[in-house]
């Protein structure tokens, strides 16, 4: 199983970006903010980065992997899209929503500017959870790819390969494997101990509360 939530940020001034992720981990954190260096992704997601159950996201890699953007791969699935709106707002960019699972093809991708949601759509469970906002001009309608056999009621699914062409079409590469150069700044509120991969000093302490979403249906939460 492969798990994905990441933030695209539409900037050249990573510096500024890390500055506002540092405020925000520490608002949702708590307490200290640590930093530092990782020189790949391998630990993003092992249980010192990654909180599932988390209500607001305290915990963040940055890295630029591609041009005019910021990939942050980000320690949470909830929080994500209001902390794109914030961001959005504060630093007047786009910034994109980017969150997924290959084994169960659960996929998100939403669109954020002005701290407004201009497109948000979310496939899980062979269906769509989430069409909302204009669709943009590349998009096809309906939105996905027809799998069914020839004589059969159109069946429209959005897997990791409609995600990627669709992230490709505002204008960057979703869950690319890329490292960046300097290697990554990880960010993380609330917590101390060893980056993550690191050591033994376990994952910030978990929000609880009952299963809200697919992505903790699909973790098992």
């Amino acid at each position: 199983m492969a798990t994905l939530s990441a933030l695209y940020v539409a900037t050249e001034d990573k510096e500024r970006l890390i500055d506002a992720l540092r405020a925000h981990a520490a608002d949702a954190g708590g307490g200290a903010v640590e930093t530092g260096r990782l020189d790949d992704d391998a630990a993003f997601y092992d249980d010192d980065f990654f909180d599932s159950f988390a209500n607001r996201p305290h915990s963040f890699a940055v890295g630029v992997q591609e041009p005019h953007w910021v990939t942050v791969h980000v320690g949470a699935f909830e929080g994500v899209g209001e902390l794109a709106d914030a961001l959005s707002a504060q630093l007047e960019v786009r910034v994109v929503v980017g969150q997924g699972q290959t084994t169960s093809e659960a996929w998100r991708v939403s669109v954020h500017e002005k701290r407004q949601t201009l497109r948000h759509v979310e496939f899980a469970d062979g269906d769509w959870a989430v069409q909302e906002g204009t669709p943009f001009a590349f998009e096809s309608q309906p939105l996905g790819t027809n799998i069914a056999e020839p004589g059969y009621e159109p069946f429209y699914d959005f897997g990791f390969d409609e995600a990627m062409a669709y992230c490709n079409e505002l204008g960057f590469q979703l869950w690319s494997d890329r490292q960046p150069e300097g290697g990554w700044v990880w960010i993380r509120g609330g917590a101390a101990g060893a980056p993550p991969g690191g050591g033994d000093a376990g994952g910030a302490e978990s929000a609880g509360g009952a299963p809200r979403s697919w992505w903790r249906r699909l973790l098992g939460g």
